[in-house]
């Protein structure tokens, strides 16, 4: 188990976060020029291919 008292834990923690607020702020732009439909598409297919990479990573640190 990764402990959070060390400064990767609290990078673990803290990117869901960090990543969140980006998403928003860009997806909100993408959404006023493209669309509510297109940009909620791009969002799950985003997702799909970091969900394939992260299962196909042997750890954490080599899915970077």
């Amino acid at each position: 188990m990764i402990s959070s008292n060390t400064l990767f834990g609290k990078t673990i923690v803290f990117m869901p976060y960090l990543w969140l607020v980006i998403g928003i702020s860009i997806g909100g732009n993408i959404s006023d020029k493209v669309g509510r439909k297109g940009t909620f598409i791009y969002s799950i297919a985003m997702y799909a291919i970091g969900d394939i990479l992260l299962n196909l990573s042997i750890n954490y640190v080599s899915y970077f």
